[in-house]
């Protein structure tokens, strides 16, 4: 008979990133006992399994979350049983998560390595230049805002959100005197910028794999198209532009826009939307400056803007 003890704030491995934490507490063969904290205003999904066998269950320590499909409120001492799931069921936290899972599938170093990649890969960039990791955190809240306003499923902002964290690795092949060049690209490198969309899409694919981040690499590939088919690098035009992409690059012109660079002051916000407006049916189409333009003053409100 064997007796382990495991004291407070210990676990035999863990993973973190800014949103989540995972806490390894308990492994004996394919059975796993994990801790994870989630913070608030954040998704997390359930997902189903082609083994019939496989067994979940997740004990609510502190917090509350809430099933965005019927709008079903857990809170600390609830808890979810999970067997034969046939459809993906999200959840959204509204407060700070602390959860308690168990599950007889091994899944935490698959998690972790998956977590580990997305980390290594945004540091890639944010080691390239100087602006993106303020930029990202920016782009997340506003697409997943305008997403929500257009009527999203979790699904659908699940893949957006991942697209703006990760809409500039493509960078990483430019060399980094472009990317610091404090006056105007030449033609020549403008160029090779151009080409980093089709190569955040390739580095995605290759890191990540395809599965759930196939559609992720396909916004990060269409984000610097533009309506009228004048974009990069495909010269998509229209609809045959996803609507996240096109969400992500109104986003990212917003940001740049009001954003101080060596080569240009930053445009109040007042003066960015007005050169939105402009655009409508042109550079971003008639719905997502709508959209974009209803969630802004919000966006303002909670600080989510880049000279704030």
């Amino acid at each position: 008979m064997e007796i382990i003890y495991g004291f407070k704030g210990t676990s035999q491995d863990m993973v973190a990133k800014k949103a989540t934490q995972l806490f390894l507490l308990a492994k004996r063969g394919d059975h796993e006992v994990i801790k994870q904290k989630i913070a608030e205003q954040k998704l997390f999904a359930l997902k189903p399994s082609p083994n019939p066998e496989i067994f979940e269950f997740v004990y609510i320590l502190e917090g509350r979350i809430r099933q965005k499909r019927d709008g079903k409120i857990l809170e600390e001492g609830d808890y979810i049983i999970i067997h034969g799931l046939k459809d993906e069921v999200y959840f959204e936290t509204l407060s700070p998560v602390s959860l308690l899972y168990f599950t007889n599938s091994p899944v935490f170093y698959e998690q972790k390595s998956r977590i580990q990649q997305l980390m290594k890969l945004a540091k890639e960039v944010e080691e390239k230049d100087q602006y993106t990791e303020e930029h990202s955190f920016r782009l997340q809240e506003i697409v997943t805002k305008v997403g929500r306003y257009l009527g999203f499923d979790d699904e659908s902002l699940f893949y957006q959100v991942y697209a703006a964290v990760l809409h500039d690795i493509g960078k990483t092949n430019i060399p980094e005197e472009i990317l610091r060049k404090p006056d105007r690209l030449t033609e020549e490198e403008w160029e090779l910028v151009k080409n980093h969309p089709i190569w955040g899409r390739d580095i995605i694919l290759e890191t990540l794999g395809e599965g759930d981040f196939a559609k992720v690499a396909e916004i990060v590939a269409q984000h610097h198209e533009r309506y009228d088919g004048k974009g990069y690098p495909f010269g998509l035009k229209g609809s045959e532009i996803l609507l996240e992409a096109q969400i992500l690059s109104i986003a990212d012109a917003y940001d740049a826009m009001t954003t101080t660079r060596p080569y240009q002051a930053a445009f109040t916000p007042e003066e960015a939307c007005q050169r939105l407006r402009k655009e409508r049916g042109g550079q971003f189409s008639a719905e997502v400056v709508d959209a974009f333009l209803a969630v802004e003053k919000f966006l303002r409100k909670e600080g989510i803007s880049s000279d704030t």
